[in-house]
């Protein structure tokens, strides 16, 4: 739908991504120093919701945003706030809460094997700490060798890349521990 036949339409019949944007509109129409926004971007699809943020963010305004949506908060946010069961966990830079999470070191090891069970089978044996990722594993880089070792046993290592956990998978990590 072109955006001159969206202008005569009423906000009610217009697209989810469509709705929030006339909402996004409406209020910065009137030059706020503070937006709350409570779970923007639920039921829109991604490129949507990508829209929606990437609006939130040129118009300058600082904005709260709760969201579900972890991929996305790490994308668009600069600050943090992490609350747990009423409690604060965190409340901080971004960037920092990613790096203290990521102080152990971490590596992508990807390989080609037909016994990728018999590889998952001898590291839990050996109780090797891991998580599976698409095409590798993830490891500590403590255990890489011992790692590597097994893996060459029935198959083939093809890279090893430094590896980032994401604010999605330290939430994840978190909860798990609790």
């Amino acid at each position: 739908m072109d955006s001159a036949a969206s202008k005569k339409k009423l906000p009610e019949i217009l697209s989810g991504g469509q709705q929030q944007r006339v909402q996004l509109a409406r209020a910065v129409v009137h030059n706020p120093d503070f937006l709350i926004l409570d779970e923007p971007t639920v039921g829109l699809d991604v490129e949507s919701a990508e829209l929606f943020l990437t609006n939130v963010k040129k118009f300058g305004v600082t904005a709260l945003v709760s969201s579900h949506n972890i991929n996305i908060l790490e994308k668009y946010a600069n600050k943090l706030l992490f609350i747990d069961n009423g409690e604060i966990i965190y409340f901080g830079d971004l960037k920092k809460f990613i790096q203290k999470y990521n102080q152990q070191a971490y590596k992508g090891i990807y390989f080609k094997t037909d016994d990728r069970d018999k590889i998952e089978a001898e590291l839990k044996q050996q109780g090797l700490n891991f998580e599976v990722d698409e095409g590798g594993i993830i490891v500590n880089d403590a255990i890489l060798n011992s790692v590597i070792q097994i893996i060459i046993k029935y198959g083939k290592t093809e890279s090893i890349s430094d590896f980032q956990k994401s604010l999605r998978d330290i939430y994840y990590e978190m909860k798990v521990s609790q």
